[in-house]
């Protein structure tokens, strides 16, 4: 089963009140906290792509277009909502005949590549093979970057940064307490996070 990780590490500086054995009233004490929080997957995201060649750029288009409306149609038959299919790249391209032996014939402009992907949201994991599949079967040539989300990344992040502060502030003050200090205001804090 997918897992998504959410983890924070946050570096926490504190005043240290100063006793009367120390001189410098502006000492202070940084800790490091980390919050980490496991999502499990509830939906994916993949980019469907069709390309098409031909001697004119209206052909390619023609046929690009075709062959897309053909894959669109089908994942919404399949229950894939319009807004979770979503245009990503459209390109025309020249293609030029490498395997002529003259440069000037290598420059020469022999057809054109059409390129179109779309981006769909599958919020129904389990059925996910089927839809590549389906995508695959009715004219997309291309698919990739399929990642894994879930609906609940902000909130889990919340929570991630809240345990992160919460552990660097429990481990500055513990740090102070074990040289007789007492923490005061929060002088600075850093955040770095990963996903994965």
């Amino acid at each position: 089963m997918f897992r998504k990780i959410i983890a924070i590490l946050m570096m926490l500086t504190l005043c240290l009140f100063a006793l009367p054995a120390f001189a410098e009233d502006d000492a202070t004490v940084t800790a490091v906290g980390t919050g980490t929080v496991t999502l499990t997957p509830d939906r994916a995201v993949f980019t469907a792509g069709v390309t098409t060649q031909d001697t004119s750029v209206m052909g390619a288009q023609v046929a690009n277009a075709a062959a897309m409306q053909s894959v669109i149609d089908d994942l919404k038959s399949l229950g894939i909502a319009a807004e979770d299919i979503q245009t990503s790249n459209f390109s025309v391209n020249p293609l030029y005949d490498y395997s002529a032996t003259s440069a000037a014939e290598q420059q020469k402009v022999i057809g054109y590549t059409v390129s179109n992907t779309v981006t769909v949201t599958v919020r129904t994991l389990d059925r996910l093979a089927a839809f590549l599949d389906s995508a695959m079967a009715h004219g997309a040539n291309q698919i990739y970057g399929v990642n894994f989300e879930s609906s609940q990344s902000a909130a889990a992040y919340d929570q991630a940064l809240a345990t992160a502060a919460q552990e660097a502030l429990r481990r500055a003050t513990l740090l102070a307490k074990a040289i007789g200090r007492d923490v005061g205001d929060v002088v600075s804090i850093g955040e770095a996070n990963d996903v994965y």
